[in-house]
């Protein structure tokens, strides 16, 4: 049986408050990456559960587009609540 653990305010926060973003290190291996293999401008990113969008708002700086997507609407309502750069939407 599927629980979705993140659907009320009070567990977003919580999972917010401790959500550990990936070190710096780890993004600067994965654009190198793209740079190599694609080179830019890189169009569009899709960050696939992205919870409550710390990590999305970080690609938005090396993407055109950045869309956001997640499971919970809860997650998503703090995404968008929060705010983002022009270039971020959530789904």
């Amino acid at each position: 049986m599927a629980f979705r653990f993140f659907e009320t305010e009070e567990r977003v926060s919580i999972y917010k408050k401790h959500m550990i973003l990936a070190p710096k290190e780890v993004y600067v291996v994965i654009m190198s990456y793209l740079e190599e293999k694609k080179g830019r401008p890189f169009d569009l990113a899709v960050d696939v559960g992205c919870g409550s969008g710390q990590s999305t708002n970080v690609l938005a700086a090396h993407f055109q587009k950045v869309v956001g997507i997640d499971i919970s609407e809860a997650q998503i309502q703090e995404s968008k609540r929060v705010g983002s750069p022009p270039n971020v939407s959530y789904l």
